[in-house]
């Protein structure tokens, strides 16, 4: 079956600050496979990103990609401990620009091709019946 039609089929992504921290510890964002016509077109639109003049623009058109392509996180606690519920609309509460875009890289890397070749530093294929996820439909 092709990973992008398998329901349980997503990878995990680790921000660089967090791999310290022991895996079941470790906040992770997940992201269903990317379809080869989507890749080429988010390719194209970060490839557009350096065309929009404008720091506010470039940072919604990152805020917009994530929210399109995330599924769900889990180990994502705020003050006191609290789990903080998956919700798309909230990325922008706790992470930074930055934090976007690297999750944005991670998931336009995250193909499996790449992953073979570069599997000790690039997020790997998960089927995590543990994650945290919203349910994901192929568009």
């Amino acid at each position: 079956m092709p990973l992008f039609l398998d329901p349980k089929s997503q990878h995990r992504v680790v921000l660089r600050s967090d791999k310290e921290k022991p895996q079941a510890d470790q906040p992770a964002f997940f992201f269903k496979v990317l379809t080869v016509r989507q890749w080429r077109e988010l390719s194209k639109r970060n490839a557009e990103l350096t065309a929009i003049v404008g720091e506010e623009k470039a940072a919604d058109h990152e805020v917009e990609t994530l929210k399109t392509h995330l599924l769900g996180w889990e180990n994502m606690t705020g003050p006191g401990s609290n789990e903080i519920p998956f919700d798309t609309d909230r990325v922008e509460e706790f992470l930074t620009l930055f934090e976007i875009i690297e999750l944005n890289q991670a998931l336009l890397l995250a193909r499996p091709d790449f992953l073979k070749k570069h599997s000790s530093d690039s997020p790997s294929p998960s089927s995590s019946e543990s994650s945290k996820t919203a349910d994901a439909a192929p568009e």
